[in-house]
C-alpha cells in the first residue's frame, strides 16, 4: 500500500460524477488555473482517509457539489487495497475499505495532524507547523506515537500533586491540633512537678508590703500612691515602680555624666572669646585693601570700553568699503555672464528647430503603419468570432452526447434498478417481521423461566432458614434427627444438618442454566431482528439514493436543454439546429477567406514599434530642449536684472583705486586701537588677580570668625542644654554636681528595698500559681483520670503522626514518578529535535537566504505541557521564524520540514506526498531547486508525489527533470465546464 494508483470522485466541489484520475508511480502533476479544483482534490483525499477535512471543522457538507446531496471518493492503492468514503448532506461520512492496514492502530483523532506533519502540504499557511509555536506546536507533535503515554500521564501529575498537597495540609493540621493538646498537657504536668509550696508562716503580710511600696512611690516623680490587697496588683505595682525607679536612677547617672563632661567648658569659653576679638580686627584691615583694588579695576574697565567702541566704528567703516569693492567686481562678472547666456540660447533654438522637423516626419510614418495594422486587426477579430462560434458548436455537440448518455442511464434506473431494489425491500421487510415474532417468542420463554426460578429460589430459602434455625436451637448432645427421625451420633447429626443448610438445590441449578440459555437466545434473536431492520433501512436508503439519482438525471437533462437548446424539444430538433449552425460557420469562414485572398499580414508591427521608439526619443529631446531654453531664458533675465541693478547702485561711487586707499588707512588705525586695548586688558587682568587674593583673604578670616563664633555658641548651648543657668563658670557647675550625687545615693537605697519586697511577692505568687495549675489540670482532663486522658492523647497523636508520614511517603513517590517522567520526556524531546540535521541539510539545497539554512525545531516541556517552536538566529538570539520569513521562505521551510518528517517517522506504509502548489511564490530558478529535491525523494526513497501547480512552464520543466532520470510522471489538466471539472492527461511518461 505504498502508492496510490487511481482516484475516483463524484460530486466533490466542482467535479461531476465518476471522475477518474490515474496516477503515476513516481510523480503526478495537476496543472490548472487557480479556482479550478486542485485544492478540492487534495481535500477529497483527506476525506477518504480520515472521514473529515481539518480546514472545514465538524461539518464537511461544503465539499459536496452545489445542488447535489450525495458525494463519494475512492482511493485505489497497490495490492487491490482501497479507501472509500460516502457522504450524504447533513449526515456523518461513512468510511469503508482497508484503513486499518493503512494506518494500523493509530487513533482516528490523530490522523489529520499526522498527515499534516508527514504527507500533506496544503495552502492554508495558518495550519502549517512552522507557523505554530508554544503549546500549539507541542500539541501537533504529541500526535506522534513517541512519548504519548508519558505526556498524557505527565499532564495528570499537577492535579495529583494538588490533591496530595491538600491531603498533606489536612493531615498536618490534624497532627498540629492533637500535638498542641499534648504539648499543653505536658506543660501543665511539668509546671506542677517544678513547683514547691513555700512555708506560709514565714511570709510577710500584703498590707505591710503595700506600705513599703507606697513609701517609695512618694519619692518618685509622677508615681501615684495606691490601695489594694490583690497579689497581682501588688506585682504589677512593684514592676512599674522598679521600671520608674530604675529609669530615675539611670537619668541621675546620665545627669552626673553630663555634668562631669562640662567641667572643661568654662576655660574653653574664655579662650574663644579672646580669639574672636583678634580675628575681627584683622578682617577690618583686609576689607579696606579690597575696596582700593575694586576702584582701580572699575576705572580700567571704563577706559577699555571706550577704546572698543572707537575700534568697532572703524571696523564697520572698513566693512562698508569692502562691500562696495565687491559690488563693483560683481558688476563686471555680470556683463560677461549675459553675453555667454545669449550665445548659448541661440544654439539651443537651432537644435529645437531640427528636432521639431524630425518629429513631424515620424508622426506621418506612424499614421500610415497604424492604418495597415487596423485593417488586419479587424480581420483577426472576425476570425476570433468564428473560432468562438466553433467552440460553442463543440460544446453543444458535447451536450448532445451527454443528453443521450443521461437518457440511457435514466431508462436503466427506471426500468431495471429501481424495480429490483423495491423487490429486495419487500423481502427484507418480511424477514424483519419474522425476526420480530421470533424475538417475542424467545422473550416470553425467558420471562416464564425467570418466574419459575424466582419461585423455587424463594421456597428453597425458606427451607434453608428453617434448617438453620433447627440446627442452631437443637441440643448438641442429641443424635435423633428431628426431620427424618433417624438416629446418628450427635456430632454426625450436626454435620449432616450443616451440609443440608449449605447444599444447593439441583432444581435451582437446572432452572438457572435454562434462564442463561434463554437469555442467550434472546440476545441472538435481538441481533437477528436488528440485522433485519438494518437491512430494511439500508435498502430504503438505497432506494432513496436511486430516486435522488433519477431526479438528478432528469434535472441534468433539463439543464442541458435549458442551457444549450432552449428552442429544441426533441433530439431530432437538436440535430437540425446543429447542422444549421455548422453550415453558417462554414459559409462565414469561406467569405472571410475570399476577402483576404492570398495576402499575409505585413511586418508593420515591428516597423510601428521601431517608429514609436524613435518618436518617443525625439519627443523627449524636444521636451528637454524646451526645458533648457526656458531655464536659459530665466537665467538670462536674472543676469540682466542683476547687472542693471549693480550699474544703478554704483553710479555715484568712487573708483576701485580710491576705495583701496581708504581701506588701507582704516586698517592702520585699527591696528593701533588693538595695541591700546591689549595693554588695558593686561592691566585689568593684574588688578583682577589682586582683587581675588584680597577677597580670598577676607573670606578666610570671615570663615575663621564664623567657626569660632559657632564653637562659642556650641559651648553656650551645651551649658543651657544641661539645664544650667547664669554665667558659664566652674563654681555654679560644682554645686549642681554635688546635689545630683546625693539624690543618686538615696535612689539606690530605695531600689534595694524594692528588691526585698519583690522577693516576698514572688513567694506569695508561688502558692497561688500551684493552686491555679491543679485547677487547669482538672479542667483539661474532665471526668476521666490523668492516666486515661494521657493514654487517649498518646493514641490520637500516634495515629495523626502515622497518617502524616503515610501522606508524605505518597508525595515522595509521586515526586519520584514526576522526575522519571520528566527524564523520559527529555529523551522524547531530544528525539524530536533529532530531525534538525536532516531538515537543515534539505534547507541548504533550496533556501536563498543563508540565515534560514540553520532553522531548527525546539521541542521542550513547560508547565507539564509540550511546547514546540521553529526558530532562526537574529540579532544573536532566537526569533520565531514566522516573524522573519516571507511567504516563499515559509513555504520552503514547511516543505522541507514535511520531507524530513516523512523520511524520519514511518507511522504508515503509505509513501505519498500531497503538495498543493508548493512553488506558487517561486520563480523558475528557485523552483528548480525545489524540483531537484523532490526528484531525489522519489528516486532515492521511493516516494510518490502528487503536486498541483498553476504554472505550465514550471510543470513542463519539472517533467523534463523527472524524465531525464527515468522517473514515471504524468501531467493532468483540470478545466472548468458546465457539467463539472474536465480531467485530461496532456502528457504521460513512457516509463509509466
Amino acid at each position: 500500500m505504498k502508492h496510490l494508483q487511481k482516484i475516483k470522485l463524484s460530486n466533490i466541489r466542482r467535479f461531476g460524477e465518476n471522475v477518474e484520475i490515474s496516477l503515476a508511480k513516481g510523480v503526478t502533476i495537476l496543472l490548472a488555473p487557480n479556482g479550478t479544483g486542485k485544492t478540492a482534490l487534495f481535500e477529497a483525499i483527506e476525506l477518504a482517509l480520515t472521514g473529515g477535512i481539518r480546514r472545514l471543522g465538524n461539518s464537511v457538507d461544503p465539499i459536496i457539489r452545489d445542488k447535489e446531496s450525495l458525494a463519494q471518493v475512492r482511493l485505489d492503492f497497490e495490492d487491490d487495497h482501497f479507501c472509500e468514503v460516502s457522504l450524504t448532506k447533513g449526515n456523518a461520512p461513512i468510511l469503508s475499505g482497508n484503513h486499518e492496514e493503512l494506518f494500523g492502530n493509530v487513533e482516528k483523532q490523530d490522523l489529520p495532524f499526522l498527515l499534516q506533519l508527514t504527507h500533506f502540504l496544503n495552502q492554508q499557511g495558518n495550519n502549517w507547523f512552522v507557523n505554530a509555536h508554544g503549546t500549539d506546536g507541542g500539541s501537533q507533535l504529541d500526535h506522534l506515537s513517541i512519548g504519548r503515554e508519558a505526556t498524557e500521564v505527565n499532564q495528570l501529575i499537577p492535579a495529583a500533586k494538588r490533591a496530595a498537597g491538600a491531603e498533606l495540609q489536612q493531615a498536618q493540621r490534624d497532627f498540629d491540633e492533637i500535638n498542641l493538646l499534648w504539648t499543653n498537657w505536658q506543660t501543665l504536668l511539668g509546671k506542677r512537678n517544678d513547683r514547691a509550696i513555700a512555708p506560709v508562716n514565714t511570709l510577710t503580710a500584703k498590707a505591710d508590703l503595700l506600705t513599703q511600696l507606697n513609701g517609695i512611690a512618694v519619692t518618685l516623680p509622677d508615681f501615684p500612691v495606691r490601695k489594694t490587697d490583690q497579689l497581682l496588683a501588688l506585682k504589677i505595682m512593684g514592676g512599674e515602680m522598679r521600671t520608674a525607679l530604675q529609669s530615675f536612677i539611670n537619668a541621675l547617672k546620665d545627669r552626673l555624666n553630663e555634668l562631669q563632661a562640662l567641667v572643661p567648658l568654662p576655660d574653653s569659653h574664655q579662650e574663644l572669646t579672646k580669639e574672636i576679638a583678634r580675628l575681627r580686627q584683622e578682617l577690618q584691615q583686609k576689607q579696606l585693601q579690597l575696596e582700593q583694588y575694586l576702584t582701580q579695576a572699575t576705572q580700567a574697565e571704563s577706559d577699555l570700553k571706550s577704546l572698543r567702541v572707537a575700534k568697532d566704528i572703524k571696523q564697520n567703516e572698513n566693512f562698508r568699503l569692502l562691500e562696495r569693492k565687491k559690488v563693483i567686481n560683481q558688476r563686471q562678472f555680470l556683463d560677461e555672464q549675459v553675453k555667454s547666456l545669449e550665445q548659448l540660447a541661440n544654439l539651443k533654438k537651432e537644435e529645437l528647430l531640427a528636432a521639431t522637423q524630425q518629429q513631424d516626419s515620424l508622426n506621418n510614418q506612424i499614421d500610415a503603419a497604424e492604418q495597415r495594422k487596423a485593417f488586419w486587426q479587424a480581420i483577426e477579430r472576425r476570425r476570433e468570432v468564428i473560432a468562438g462560434q466553433e467552440r460553442s458548436l463543440a460544446q453543444m455537440e458535447d451536450a448532445q452526447k451527454t443528453i443521450n448518455s443521461l437518457g440511457a442511464s435514466r431508462d436503466t434506473v427506471t426500468n431495471f434498478t429501481l424495480p429490483d431494489q423495491q423487490d429486495v425491500l419487500r423481502e427484507a421487510e418480511t424477514n424483519a417481521a419474522s425476526a420480530l415474532t421470533a424475538e417475542n417468542n424467545v422473550r416470553a420463554a425467558l420471562a416464564q423461566s425467570e418466574t419459575a426460578l424466582k419461585s423455587l429460589t424463594a421456597a428453597n430459602d425458606v427451607i434453608k432458614q428453617a434448617l438453620a434455625l433447627i440446627a442452631s436451637k437443637y441440643p448438641q448432645d442429641r443424635g435423633d434427627c428431628p426431620v427424618c427421625a433417624a438416629v446418628y451420633l450427635p456430632e454426625e447429626l450436626q454435620r449432616r444438618m450443616l451440609v443440608k443448610v449449605n447444599e444447593d438445590d439441583p432444581g435451582i441449578s437446572a432452572l438457572t442454566a435454562l434462564v442463561h440459555q434463554a437469555t442467550g437466545n434472546l440476545r441472538r434473536a435481538e441481533m437477528e431482528r436488528l440485522a433485519a431492520e438494518t437491512a430494511v433501512q439500508q435498502q430504503k436508503e438505497a432506494i432513496l439514493t436511486t430516486e435522488l439519482k433519477l431526479a438528478s438525471l432528469n434535472e441534468q437533462v433539463q439543464a442541458k436543454y435549458t442551457t444549450y437548446f432552449p428552442d429544441a424539444v426533441t433530439p431530432t430538433a437538436i440535430v437540425d439546429l446543429l447542422k444549421q449552425l455548422r453550415d453558417g460557420i462554414a459559409q462565414t469562414r469561406q467569405q472571410l477567406e475570399a476577402e483576404t485572398g492570398a495576402q499575409t499580414m505585413p511586418s508593420d508591427e515591428d516597423t510601428l514599434v521601431i517608429l514609436s521608439e524613435q518618436l518617443i526619443k525625439v519627443n523627449e529631446r524636444v521636451l528637454k530642449l524646451l526645458e533648457e531654453l526656458n531655464q536659459l531664458s530665466i537665467a538670462l533675465n536674472d543676469a540682466l536684472l542683476s547687472r542693471n541693478k549693480a550699474v544703478e547702485d554704483t553710479a555715484d561711487w568712487v573708483n576701485a583705486d580710491e576705495l583701496t586707499g581708504l581701506i588701507l588707512f582704516n586698517e592702520k588705525e585699527q591696528a593701533e586701537s588693538e595695541r591700546a586695548v591689549s595693554e588695558l586688558q593686561r592691566r585689568l587682568v593684574n588688578l583682577q588677580a589682586d582683587i581675588k587674593a584680597a577677597r580670598d583673604a577676607v573670606q578666610t578670616i570671615e570663615m575663621e570668625v564664623s567657626a569660632a563664633t559657632g564653637r562659642l555658641s556650641e559651648l553656650r548651648s551645651r551649658w543651657t542644654n544641661a539645664k544650667l543657668t547664669g554665667e558659664v563658670n566652674a563654681e555654679n557647675l560644682s554645686t549642681v554636681i554635688q546635689n545630683a550625687d546625693v539624690r543618686m545615693n538615696a535612689s539606690e537605697r530605695q531600689l534595694t528595698t524594692l528588691n526585698e519586697v519583690d522577693q516576698e511577692l514572688s513567694r506569695l505568687q508561688v502558692i497561688e500559681e500551684e493552686l491555679k495549675i491543679e485547677q487547669d489540670i482538672e479542667a483539661t482532663r474532665g471526668a476521666v483520670s490523668e492516666a486515661i486522658y494521657q493514654a487517649g492523647l498518646e493514641e490520637r497523636l500516634s495515629k495523626a503522626r502515622q497518617k502524616l508520614a503515610w501522606v508524605r511517603s505518597n508525595i515522595e513517590i509521586l515526586n519520584e514518578l514526576s522526575a522519571k517522567l520528566n527524564d523520559e520526556l527529555q529523551i522524547v524531546y531530544e528525539r524530536l529535535r533529532s530531525v534538525n540535521p536532516l531538515w537543515q541539510s534539505l534547507l541548504k539545497r533550496i533556501i536563498v537566504e543563508p540565515r534560514f539554512s540553520s532553522t531548527a525545531l525546539d521541542s521542550y516541556g513547560h508547565y507539564k505541557k509540550s511546547h514546540a517552536s521553529v526558530n532562526v538566529q537574529l540579532h544573536e538570539s532566537d526569533v520565531l521564524v514566522s516573524h522573519v520569513a516571507s511567504e516563499a521562505q515559509i513555504t520552503d521551510l514547511q516543505l522541507t520540514f514535511l520531507l524530513a518528517m516523512a523520511h524520519k517517522y514511518h507511522w504508515t506504509p503509505w509513501k505519498t506526498l500531497l503538495l498543493d502548489d508548493p512553488t506558487q511564490h517561486h520563480d523558475l530558478v528557485h523552483a528548480s531547486a525545489v524540483f531537484d529535491l523532490l526528484r531525489d525523494f522519489v528516486a532515492d526513497y521511493d516516494f510518490q508525489i502528487i503536486m498541483a501547480t498553476h504554472d505550465p512552464v514550471q510543470a513542463k520543466f519539472f517533467m523534463r527533470k523527472l524524465e531525464n532520470d527515468g522517473i514515471p510522471v504524468n501531467i493532468i489538466t483540470l478545466g472548468a465546464a458546465e457539467n463539472g471539472v474536465l480531467v485530461r492527461m496532456i502528457s504521460q511518461s513512457l516509463t509509466n
